[in-house]
């Protein structure tokens, strides 16, 4: 299964260092989506369907 970035993914940036940096420090997953969730006034299925898209390799994507 492919997953596609999309132009306006740009605007999670920020979301997507946080969850690095919370995952870097050995924090539960669940729980960072959870924060991050409310932190950005989103739903959980959003914030790990961001952090997926994001997280995937872009070349991966452009063959």
């Amino acid at each position: 299964m492919k997953i596609w970035k999309k132009p306006a993914d740009h605007k999670y940036i920020a979301l997507f260092e946080d969850f690095g940096r919370a995952k870097q420090r050995g924090e539960k997953i669940s729980y960072v989506v959870a924060c991050l969730a409310k932190q950005y006034n989103m739903s959980e299925r959003s914030v790990y369907d961001i952090v997926k898209r994001l997280g995937n390799d872009c070349k991966a994507a452009s063959l």
